[in-house]
C-alpha cells in the first residue's frame, strides 16, 4: 500500500515506469497490438537512431524481470534492435568467438539496469 492507503501493482507500475522513460515515439511501441506492425514500427525506429530492447518492446517481456535476468547472468549491456546478437555470453566464449566486453558497450546498445524503478521505492535494485 501507499501513504495513501491505495493498493498498488508493483508489476503493472514498474512496467509503467520502464515505458515512461522512453523517449515519446518509442512509446508508441507498447500501443501496438499486432506483432508484425510492432516489428515493423521498432524497425523504422531503430532505423531512425532509437534503441530499441527487442526483447522488451517488441516481445512484450516484463522490464524488470528482464533486467534482473540479464543482470544474473552478467550481462551490463545487450545489442538493440539492428546490432548483431551476441556470439558469446559473459564469460564463456569458445575459441574463434569474440568475448562479451562488459565494459565497452556498443553505441547504442541497450544498458542492463533497472534505473526505470528508482522512482517506485523498491529500494536498491542493483544488487539484485
Amino acid at each position: 500500500m501507499n501513504s495513501a492507503g491505495q493498493s498498488i501493482t508493483p508489476a503493472m507500475a514498474e512496467i509503467d515506469a520502464y515505458w515512461a522513460a522512453q523517449p515519446p515515439a518509442v512509446q508508441q511501441l507498447r500501443n501496438v497490438a499486432d506483432f508484425g506492425a510492432r516489428n515493423f514500427l521498432a524497425q523504422q525506429l531503430s532505423d531512425q537512431g532509437y534503441s530499441i530492447d527487442r526483447a522488451v518492446m517488441v516481445w512484450g517481456w516484463d522490464p524488470m524481470q528482464t533486467m534482473l535476468t540479464r543482470k544474473m547472468y552478467g550481462y551490463t549491456w545487450v545489442p538493440s534492435y539492428n546490432q548483431p546478437s551476441l556470439s558469446a555470453a559473459p564469460g564463456f566464449a569458445l575459441p574463434g568467438e569474440t568475448p562479451y566486453d562488459a565494459g565497452n558497450p556498443p553505441p547504442g546498445s541497450i544498458a542492463v539496469n533497472t534505473d526505470f524503478a528508482n522512482s517506485l521505492n523498491l529500494g536498491d535494485l542493483s544488487a539484485a
